[in-house]
């Protein structure tokens, strides 16, 4: 009886972590024009069939990361003040894929050249 509860325990365990295996990853990094990293940056996925939506900010190295999402088609977007925001759409996720998605940023610049500003600020485009 006893190696009956062991052998069901085993089988009650081995089912929870083959269930827990099935999502996969985006991840990926945020640069601007230049190359160089853009910390705190948002980066939002939402997956298309469900809404399902989820949100991150970028570390200081520009990196994020989206674990354990459910496979499917998703749109990534990136905002960040003084940057033009980015969307790539239609990134399939298989089952424990790790999608790559890197985003280049690109400015929108002071008439006056003194640095970047944000869109909708009066007399800027």
């Amino acid at each position: 009886m006893r190696g009956l509860v062991l052998v069901f325990g085993l089988l009650y365990v081995a089912s929870g972590v083959a269930s827990a295996q099935t999502g996969g990853q985006i991840t990926g990094e945020v640069r601007d024009p230049s190359g160089a990293a853009v910390p705190i940056a948002v980066v939002t996925v939402v997956q298309t069939a469900t809404n399902l939506v989820r949100s991150t900010e970028t570390n200081t190295a520009g990196l994020y990361s989206f674990p354990d999402l459910p496979p499917g088609l998703y749109n990534v977007k990136v905002v960040m003040a003084g940057f033009d925001s980015v969307i790539k759409a239609n990134i399939e996720l298989q089952v424990l894929q790790v999608a790559r998605v890197d985003f280049a940023l690109a400015g929108t610049i002071h008439a006056d050249g003194r640095g970047r500003c944000q869109r909708g600020v009066a007399g800027h485009r």
